[in-house]
């Protein structure tokens, strides 16, 4: 009496429209027995909104063999040419929050999925794969001085990152209280006037604190902790901050006091010079190194006659010099009245001993907990010269190997690499002065650095502002291995057990494995061949993969050309990525020689292809 129920037996397909609430639907699998299956299904919800497209999108790989990625690599690629409308931002995020990351890691930084694509099949950018430790480095912060600041350095991350507004926005308003307005010269466009402005002392101190503190917040944000601190001159000062000598607000009192001083001081010059601190020689009178920032470069100071004196000497012996863009001569015996007032500003402020450790300038070792409630100290900080260099090297010395620039230019990161040369991984977090790249591309770049080299990264607060959705994208590529099978006598008889090791595919193994004989078609065995002869493994079977066997972008290169000579036809770099077994490498070659010789064209001009049983 099915008719009188509620219940049909559906025989055709039936509309199902919406009501008020999510479809549901119960389904029923009755087995003999009584085993029997129930689950209940509900509509899935409506996606979210997604913010608008990002400017620049990281997409992250990774993989537990160097094989693996490559062949990931290679899916990606073959994904989004069949998908070229996706939203590149929806493929980074998933990468980065729905993908395990594992040993050997590869990035890219794009803005959509054309950019992508052309990066995932890049030779150049596929050889940048890196290798990540087991455990996640120890990042150290880099935090510049003055010399740094350009016009409107923070204006894109002020637009971008909220948590980047938020903390400069805190700096803004305690200076503006302070008597210092900085936002136009910083975190506006460029303009005349905003250059004239920050080239003045008491605004560039202020404005490079608090671009570089609220850059260094969002870095923390992120999950990028430092566990170590290095500043350069005014960037020290920052560096206490953040380790919580000085409360934000009497850091940035002293700051403010620190410019204003520094300006109405009697005017100098500075030099950076070409040479190591002991090839200096001796210097003209009231002239003083101020800055040791790499064994080969340094920084002098003094009256601004006795500075060119020493530039004319220094031209006449062949030795590069440049005059800096500075009024004053910092960090010299020039600033000594400045130090006197800065003393007793330091003593009325509240000082604690420091909760992350940082490098002294003065001395270029580690600052103790006394010096750095020192008054006194900070006083010698503002005319002792900066020892910058030394600074790196006690930071290699200590294990700090991974260092983060957080500050706009890339200066301390040229300075680093000169000091540590290939023993350290220095990475700027914001383009040079004068760069056509935009900041957001060398943030996420940087940020991409740091994830390629173990530095544990929180996506999800990192993606915390931005609305994406993850979408499907290619698994993982399992790499398979052939073990074999032994037969062995038992007391109960013949019995099998794998060899624990895998079969070797380099070189003949001492037992091989009986193989099933398969015959090959004649383009098979051609192209078995040809594997063999360019991957030196042997045995090649009909369904290995050419990249999990070792091969490469350059080794696909010579296979594309040892096919066209071989059999006339054009394999495309990104077809291997998709026929990358010798079967469906060998369907193709015979569909492009079908095609070739039907003079047959599909109606977009692209060669016609036919699948097997389909001709």
């Amino acid at each position: 009496n099915i008719e009188t129920t509620p219940f049909v037996v559906n025989t055709e397909a039936r509309a199902w429209p919406a009501g008020d609430g999510p479809r549901r639907a119960g389904v029923s699998s009755f087995g003999l027995g009584g085993t029997n299956a129930h689950v209940v299904l509900e509509e899935a919800p409506t996606a979210p909104e997604v913010s608008p497209p990002v400017a620049a999108s990281l997409i992250l790989l990774s993989a537990k063999t160097a094989t693996a990625l490559e062949t990931l690599t290679g899916d990606l690629a073959s994904y989004l040419e069949r998908h070229p409308d996706i939203d590149v931002a929806d493929v980074a995020h998933t990468t980065q929050v729905g993908r395990t990351a594992f040993e050997h890691r590869r990035f890219a930084v794009c803005r959509d999925t054309a950019a992508a694509l052309q990066l995932l099949t890049s030779t150049d950018a596929r050889a940048r794969a890196t290798r990540a430790p087991a455990s996640a480095p120890a990042v150290a912060f880099l935090l510049p001085g003055q010399g740094s600041q350009y016009p409107g350095m923070a204006a894109r991350l002020y637009d971008l990152e909220p948590g980047f507004r938020r903390e400069f926005d805190r700096c803004r308003d305690i200076l503006a209280g302070l008597g210092v307005e900085l936002a136009d010269a910083v975190a506006c466009p460029a303009g005349p006037q905003a250059g004239e402005r920050l080239r003045q002392t008491e605004n560039a101190q202020p404005a490079l604190f608090a671009m570089e503190y609220a850059l260094a917040r969002l870095w923390q944000s992120w999950g990028i902790e430092p566990q170590a601190l290095l500043g350069h001159s005014i960037g020290e000062y920052v560096a206490a901050c953040l380790a919580g000598v000085f409360s934000l607000t009497d850091a940035l009192t002293l700051v403010a006091a620190r410019g204003r001083l520094m300006q109405q001081a009697p005017r100098g010059a500075m030099l950076s010079v070409a040479l190591g601190e002991a090839e200096l020689g001796t210097l003209p009178a009231g002239v003083e190194v101020a800055a040791v920032n790499a064994p080969d470069l340094c920084v002098v100071a003094g009256p601004e006659p006795h500075i060119d004196e020493l530039a004319g000497r220094l031209a006449g012996s062949g030795v590069r010099a440049r005059r800096l863009h500075t009024s004053h001569a910092f960090h010299s015996p020039a600033m000594a009245e400045v130090a006197k007032d800065l003393r007793d500003l330091v003593e009325s402020v509240k000082r604690e001993p420091p909760s992350t450790p940082f490098i002294s300038n003065v001395t270029g070792e580690w600052v103790t907990s006394d010096q750095a409630r020192d008054p006194d100290y900070w006083a010698t900080h503002t005319t002792a010269p900066v020892r910058f260099a030394d600074g790196i090297a006690t930071l290699a010395g200590s294990g700090y190997t991974t260092l983060l620039e957080a500050g706009p230019g890339q200066s301390l990161t040229t300075f680093a690499r000169r000091c540590g040369g290939q023993s350290v991984t220095a990475v700027p977090s914001m383009p040079a002065p004068g760069s056509q790249t935009p900041d957001d591309l060398v943030l996420e770049s940087a940020l991409g650095e740091l994830w390629s080299v173990g530095a544990a990264v929180d996506w999800r607060h990192r993606n915390a502002s931005r609305r994406r959705r993850r979408v499907p994208l290619p698994t993982y590529p399992f790499e398979r291995q052939r073990y074999r099978l032994v037969q062995h006598a038992t007391d109960a008889g013949p019995a099998l057990t794998v060899d624990a090791a895998p079969v070797q595919r380099t070189g003949q193994a001492d037992h091989p494995a009986p193989e099933v004989d398969v015959p090959l078609t004649d383009v098979q065995r051609a192209i078995t061949a040809i594997w063999v002869d360019l991957l030196g493994v042997d045995p090649v079977r009909p369904d290995d993969d050419f990249f999990a066997l070792g091969g490469h972008s350059l080794l696909g290169t010579a296979l594309i050309a040892t096919l066209r000579e071989r059999f006339g036809v054009q394999v495309r770099l990104r077809d291997l990525f998709a026929a990358r077994t010798v079967t469906r490498l060998a369907d193709l070659v015979e569909s492009l020689q079908w095609s070739a010789h039907a003079s047959c064209e599909a109606p977009d001009g692209t060669p016609a292809h036919y699948e097997e049983g389909h001709l």
